[in-house]
């Protein structure tokens, strides 16, 4: 009888601990919400570069009132551009979660997990930003170099965000290297752009834009300007002495250079014939002369008072304008006009000698 209670008793002990867990297993947390953070390794990059998201998943035990990581589970990134597939990884045993993703465009990113069955309500993370520099294209429209020197050059840029503040303009001898800044200046607007400078070597010029935060380093096409030398000699007035408002001839040679090494007469050319009133500043057109094959000019020119006379080619369609190296004195005596003639002077516009 002894043997059958005991018998009763054992398997009475063997079914009560099936259905009981031992003493020292703990009760699956009862997880009321769930939190997520995120970070970025970088809030700039280039386009095509790499960045890195971490965070970390916890969700809220409240049996122990603490928060305690969520391993195992999906977590999804929500970008601001359109993608046809949202990137997503997976939290490790501590919670924490890490996804590399190549940027090509300024974009946000947001991370989060949906709710499961042990969690009635998912989680999404604060906003994280990656800005990508974006490119700068810049156009001319307008291109010219004065047989002075002077270059304008006026165009038009597109970039976002339209914040360009500064343009670079710069100078090389040969168009691939070398390239000097000769001048910053501010564009019109924030889609166009005009400035001058000048300049009296023949190269190569374009427009610059430094890297910044919101814009990666931006060039111009390369455009030439080039003008080749020219020369005038020393030049002759003779005679030195005559009568007011009687002619006096101006003669003088123009040469040009062909290439950096070859130069020679200027043919059939237009050389302006220079006069300048003894004490006045003002330079008056007397007349134009033309080269002959030698490239020399001979001009007979009104001598209108004692003063100086002076030559200036004015430039051609691709050689810079040049003047005299020398201005030459007429001195003039009065005529004895009779008493209704007119004294004659100047009636040319005021030639502007650069």
């Amino acid at each position: 009888m002894r043997r059958i209670v005991l018998g009763t008793l054992t398997t009475l002990a063997v079914m009560l601990s099936l259905l009981s867990p031992p003493a020292h297993a703990a009760a699956d947390p009862h997880i009321t919400s769930a939190r997520i953070s995120l970070a970025a390794s970088t809030g700039w990059v280039k386009p095509g570069g790499q960045v890195t998201l971490s965070g970390l998943l916890e969700g809220y035990d409240q049996t122990t009132s603490a928060w305690i990581p969520l391993p195992g589970k999906e977590i999804e990134f929500y970008v601001s551009t359109d993608a046809s597939a949202r990137p997503a990884t997976t939290t490790d045993a501590n919670g924490r979660y890490r996804l590399v993703t190549t940027v090509r465009e300024t974009m946000t990113f947001t991370a989060h997990w949906a709710a499961d069955s042990s969690v009635g309500y998912g989680a999404t993370s604060t906003e994280v930003g990656v800005t990508v520099p974006t490119r700068v294209k810049i156009s001319f429209h307008e291109f010219q170099y004065s047989p002075y020197g002077k270059l304008t050059v006026a165009g038009y840029f597109e970039a976002y965000p339209e914040n360009i503040s500064t343009l670079q303009l710069e100078y090389s001898p040969n168009g691939r290297d070398r390239w000097k800044l000769v001048k910053k200046f501010r564009p019109a607007d924030n889609y166009s752009f005009r400035t001058t400078a000048n300049w009296a070597s023949s190269g190569y010029w374009r427009i610059h834009t430094k890297a910044n935060r919101d814009h990666l380093e931006g060039f111009s096409p390369v455009r030439k300007a080039w003008r080749w030398r020219t020369e005038i000699s020393k030049i002759s007035v003779s005679p030195g002495k005559v009568r007011k408002n009687r002619y006096v001839t101006v003669r003088g040679t123009l040469i040009r250079w062909f290439s950096t090494k070859r130069h020679g007469a200027y043919k059939g050319q237009k050389v302006a014939i220079l006069f300048r009133f003894k004490g006045k500043k003002t330079w008056y057109l007397a007349g134009w002369a033309k080269t002959n094959s030698k490239g020399r000019f001979s001009k007979k020119v009104r001598a209108y008072g004692d003063g100086y006379f002076a030559a200036e080619f004015t430039g051609g369609s691709g050689t810079f304008a040049s003047g005299s190296p020398n201005i030459r004195y007429v001195n003039t005596y009065k005529a004895g006009l009779l008493p209704f003639t007119r004294q004659a002077g100047p009636t040319a516009p005021i030639w502007t000698v650069s």
